[in-house]
């Protein structure tokens, strides 16, 4: 479970749940393990993390899970300008500047991949 997050909502009797895991051959196999081929495949903005959509029960709770996936790590903090280009200041200053939250450039898929979860 250290890969996955877990989001859970209620509407009505049946109880959407999230699960978003790391990379798409884990939530692959995670709908593969829970759904068989009861899963439907939702085709997003990204084309390697789809979401998958099937019922589940749990206890005696009845479940409609959306499973999709992220590619890597999604977010990631950068120094502000002009402290981001190795030699632009002192590394003792890196402490006190103030860093930017920022989608993971290094993967463009995952500006698709954030689309989809907000």
């Amino acid at each position: 479970l250290k890969q996955h997050a877990f989001s859970i909502t209620s509407t009505m009797s049946v109880v959407r749940v999230l699960l978003v895991a790391e990379k798409p051959s884990i939530a692959r196999s995670i709908t593969a393990l829970l759904a068989g081929d009861r899963a439907t495949r939702i085709n997003t903005t990204s084309k390697y993390c789809p979401v998958f959509e099937f019922p589940y029960t749990i206890g005696q709770q009845n479940c409609m899970i959306a499973c999709t996936s992220l590619l890597g790590h999604l977010m990631n903090y950068e120094f502000v300008d002009p402290y981001n280009k190795w030699n632009a200041c002192a590394p003792k200053i890196l402490f006190e500047v103030p860093l930017r939250h920022m989608v993971n450039a290094k993967t463009a898929d995952n500006v698709h991949v954030k689309e989809t979860l907000v």
